[in-house]
């Protein structure tokens, strides 16, 4: 299920990009306007508020597509909206070719993390702005604290969300070792695929 940026996503973006009515030129000389916004920007363009609001939501839906769909393991909400706010700034192509997503999609979720605080440049100048805003995002990324369980039932149903009203979608079988990427009271994410209860594991 493709997930969304939340509430807290949407003001860490906000509040790194700021909001700005009339066009300027951002560090790397591209022209934007309201919440970062590029591509169709001209010098001298002026616009609302509200306006600013809807480009930034247009914008948002290209770029949780691309944090979607390059992303191969499952995220909790937290990391999904440190990568789109990763995204929102440095680009899809950015996300696509990065060691950061590499480590990922390789199950290495620490080691991605230590991968923002590298994108801190802008025409090759480290930018004092750049290095707060992908310390906050290494730190959103990192809020949840993913860990390893052994299942500890003969078998265990994995579900598509949490909770024994939704589908089965694999079963897992004793002393098997996953990794818990997210929690919902008692049930956790695994970071392959799918909800587990997390009275039938036991954390190592």
């Amino acid at each position: 299920m493709a997930l969304k940026t939340s509430k807290n996503g949407l003001n860490l973006i906000k509040q790194f990009e700021g909001c700005r009515l009339k066009a300027y030129k951002c560090p790397s000389g591209v022209w934007t306007i309201g919440y970062g916004h590029t591509g169709d920007v001209k010098a001298g363009q002026v616009i609302s508020k509200a306006k600013a609001e809807k480009l930034l939501k247009n914008d948002l839906k290209k770029l949780e597509g691309y944090v979607n769909n390059y992303v191969k393991v499952n995220l909790n909400q937290d990391q999904f909206d440190a990568l789109v706010s990763f995204t929102y700034n440095c680009g899809g192509s950015a996300l696509k070719t990065s060691t950061l997503l590499k480590k990922l999609n390789d199950n290495d979720y620490e080691g991605s993390a230590s991968e923002f605080l590298k994108w801190n440049k802008s025409n090759g100048k480290v930018l004092a702005g750049l290095v707060v805003r992908r310390k906050a995002e290494k730190e959103l990324f990192l809020s949840f604290k993913p860990y390893k369980v052994k299942i500890t039932a003969t078998a265990l149903n994995v579900r598509k969300k949490p909770g024994i009203k939704y589908k089965k979608i694999n079963l897992l079988y004793k002393d098997e070792v996953h990794t818990i990427i997210d929690k919902n009271g008692s049930w956790g994410k695994l970071s392959t695929s799918g909800w587990v209860c997390l009275n039938y594991v036991e954390k190592i």
